[in-house]
């Protein structure tokens, strides 16, 4: 397990979280930030952290993305504040479907790329999906596509989040 993983997992057991879907925002205003809505001109950014020495940290989220962006937005936001020291403006550019921008999609970003790990741990955590996906399929045979949706409902999260975060944890194989 890496550092980034046991982060977001050290959250989630010290907010006593046992089942999606994760309540992201509470879990950022409980780390001392604000979560702040607002629609951005440039559909291409979804969220931003503003850190100030004598103030609390902002998470700034665009309210034109869908919901499931928006959650996944705080989560990768909030992993920013928990592992990454020193910058005090992070923008985020809209991700592709596997959770990368084009910075992070390069490997060149290795904060970007720990940021998205860290939310997919959050939002989706590795024993929450295990427990999920035996209660979903317990006795009942379901498509690969129909337990994506299922799952994507149940976590709050797009499908293709879900597809994404199946698929490198080795529960689903790549289509």
């Amino acid at each position: 397990m890496t550092r980034v993983e046991q982060a977001a997992r050290d959250l989630l057991r010290s907010a006593d979280i046992r089942e999606p879907p994760v309540p992201v925002e509470r879990l950022a205003r409980d780390a001392g930030a604000l979560v702040s809505y607002q629609p951005f001109e440039a559909q291409d950014i979804s969220g931003l952290l503003y850190r100030a020495t004598d103030a609390a940290p902002v998470i700034g989220v665009n309210s034109n993305n869908p919901k499931v962006r928006q959650r996944f937005t705080i989560a990768h936001e909030l992993g920013h504040l928990t592992l990454h020291e020193g910058q005090d403006l992070i923008l985020e550019r809209l991700v592709r479907l596997n959770f990368r921008d084009s910075t992070s999609s390069t490997g060149s970003d290795a904060e970007e790329i720990e940021a998205n790990r860290f939310a997919a741990e959050l939002l989706m955590p590795q024993q929450l999906l295990q427990h999920s996906i035996r209660l979903l399929v317990q006795g009942r045979p379901l498509s690969d596509l129909e337990v994506v949706r299922r799952l994507a409902r149940r976590f709050e999260v797009s499908q293709p989040a879900m597809e994404y975060r199946l698929t490198g944890l080795g529960m689903l194989t790549p289509a």
